[in-house]
C-alpha cells in the first residue's frame, strides 16, 4: 500500500495563527482628553491615512449610511484624508477632498492642517500607517503636488443618492435590503461627473495609483471611510474611539 498523503488542511492553531498575522495591528488609545491633532502627531507619517467621525447632523447621516458595511451599526468614520507631512509652519498636513458648508468651503480638493479635526465634533480618530517603500511615498508626494493642478470636483448628487439608500437600508433592518444600498453605490459611482470623488474614493484613487488597492471588493462603485478602514492590506492602526458603535436592536 502506497504511504498515505499528509492532510493539506491546517489545524485550528495553524489558522488561528494564519488568520493572526493577516489581520492589521490595532493600538488603542485610552487618553480620551489628548487633542485629535496630538493624537495624529503622535502616530502619523507621511503617506499615512487618518479617518474621523463626527457627530454633528451631516456627519451622523453620512455614519449611519454607511450601517450596511458596518455590522448593520453606525459606522465609525464619516470623513478621510492622506498625511502630506509637516511644513515650515511647522503644521502637520493632509489633502482629501471635502466640502464643508458651514464654513462655505469650496468643494473638491483641499489642502488643510489636521489641527482642523480639533473641533469638538469630531469623536473618533484613527491613523493608518502601511509599509511604504521609499519609492511610493516619493509618488505620493508627486501624487499631491498634482492634484493641486486638476480640478477635482465634490459629486453631490451621487453622494446624495448613495447615502439616501443607505439610510432606508438602515431603518429597513433588513440583510435583504443591503442590495438596495448597493444599487445606490453603483448610482453614485456612474452618476458623478468625471473629476468629482467623495474623500474616500479619493484616497482610493491615489492609493491606487502608487500600487496598493485598498477595496478590491468594490472595484465598480463608491466607496466609503468604513470600507477602507476594513481593508486587507495590512497595516498598523492606532484608534481613539470615544463614541463606541452601538449594537443593533434584535
Amino acid at each position: 500500500m502506497s504511504a498515505r498523503r499528509k492532510s493539506s488542511f491546517e489545524t485550528p492553531p495553524e489558522k488561528l495563527a494564519r488568520d493572526k498575522a493577516m489581520r492589521p495591528r490595532t493600538f488603542n488609545e485610552t487618553d480620551f482628553k489628548v487633542a485629535n491633532s496630538e493624537f495624529i502627531r503622535r502616530h502619523a507619517r507621511p503617506g499615512s491615512i487618518v479617518l474621523v467621525g463626527g457627530s454633528d447632523l451631516v456627519e451622523k447621516i453620512i455614519r449611519i449610511s454607511q450601517a450596511p458595511v458596518a455590522d448593520w451599526s453606525k459606522a465609525l468614520w464619516s470623513h478621510i484624508a492622506i498625511i502630506e507631512g509637516t511644513r515650515d509652519d511647522g503644521k502637520i498636513w493632509m489633502y482629501s477632498t471635502d466640502f464643508d458648508f458651514y464654513q462655505r468651503t469650496t468643494p473638491g480638493y483641499v489642502e488643510l492642517p489636521v489641527d482642523r479635526f480639533d473641533h469638538r465634533s469630531y469623536t473618533n480618530v484613527a491613523v493608518m500607517n502601511f509599509d511604504l517603500s521609499a519609492m511610493q511615498l516619493a509618488m505620493l508626494a508627486d501624487e499631491s503636488m498634482r492634484e493641486q493642478n486638476r480640478k477635482v470636483g465634490y459629486p453631490f448628487f451621487g453622494v446624495a443618492v448613495a447615502i439616501l439608500l443607505g439610510l432606508v437600508t438602515h431603518i429597513t433592518r433588513h440583510r435583504f435590503y443591503s442590495v438596495i444600498s448597493k444599487i445606490g453605490r453603483g448610482i453614485g459611482y456612474y452618476a458623478r461627473p468625471r473629476q468629482s470623488l467623495i474623500c474616500s474614493c479619493f484616497v482610493r484613487s491615489v492609493y491606487q495609483r502608487i500600487g496598493i488597492e485598498l477595496c478590491p471588493s468594490y472595484l465598480t462603485s463608491l466607496v466609503m471611510p468604513e470600507d477602507i478602514f476594513k481593508t486587507p492590506v495590512l497595516h498598523n492602526r492606532f484608534l481613539l474611539i470615544r463614541e463606541q458603535r452601538r449594537k443593533p436592536k434584535s
